[in-house]
């Protein structure tokens, strides 16, 4: 039976951490009463334990087990981990003191954070590619982060927002003018792009050119000094 029940609940299904149950959902197809209740897992990835035993009916009193997966999508920007980051740089080197061997692991917990954050980003950004979206938007402010601490890089899950803005380019759509589309077609124009697979050609580099201003952002002004180093900097080197 026990197998039975585990088969009918779904455990896989991340709910998030704001959501709260005072008694197992009503899917669930037996009554159960909860006895008891751990939080284990690490990072911003919660799950939640639960022990209990059947209320009602011909099984009553057998002893049952199911858990639930807490996730907090994340309230930090990139751009709020470049800034604490540029703010701990200026920190550490107006310090009396400074351990080589800590600089070395701290670029290196930073290293592999950037790494993972951007790699994030860049899949994020293909799914919408391959499903006919772009993102338009795409920046430090629209990067969400479960964390901003180095140490728990290896739960890093990065998302995109800001996809307000977002852009349908399938072929069907591309003739359609509209607030968010003017300004992309105008450019397209502008640089040769006329036919409908010149002008999806054309924004889905375009946000690959705005990838590569975050890649840039990232990889400069989180080893720099504070106030050293901007996205309007960075902009303008580039020629935009």
């Amino acid at each position: 039976m026990m197998n039975q029940f585990c088969q009918q609940l779904d455990s896989s299904v991340i709910y998030p951490i704001h959501t709260r149950f005072i008694s197992p959902p009503a899917t669930f197809p037996i009554s159960t009463t909860i006895c008891h209740c751990q939080d284990v897992g690490e990072g911003k990835v919660k799950i939640r334990l639960y022990e209990g035993r059947v209320s009602r009916g011909p099984l009553r009193a057998t002893c049952l087990i199911w858990w639930l997966a807490f996730r907090d999508d994340g309230k930090y920007s990139a751009a709020d981990y470049a800034k604490i980051a540029s703010e701990t740089v200026s920190r550490d080197r107006e310090g009396s003191s400074w351990n080589p061997f800590e600089q070395g692991l701290t670029t290196k917990r930073r290293r592999n954070f950037i790494i993972k954050m951007l790699q994030g980003v860049v899949k994020g950004l293909a799914y919408l590619h391959d499903h006919n979206r772009l993102h338009q938007s795409l920046g430090p402010f629209s990067v969400i982060l479960i964390t901003i601490s180095e140490r728990e890089g290896s739960y890093l899950i990065p998302r995109l927002r800001d996809l307000a803005f977002s852009v349908n380019v399938r072929y069907t759509e591309l003739d359609d003018s509209g607030q968010f589309t003017e300004g992309l077609w105008r450019r397209a124009s502008g640089a040769g792009a006329f036919t409908q697979m010149e002008k999806r050609a054309f924004g889905i580099a375009d946000d690959i050119y705005e990838a590569g201003l975050l890649f840039a952002y990232m990889a400069f002004v989180l080893f720099c000094e504070a106030g050293v180093m901007d996205s309007l900097s960075l902009q303008v080197l580039s020629g935009r």
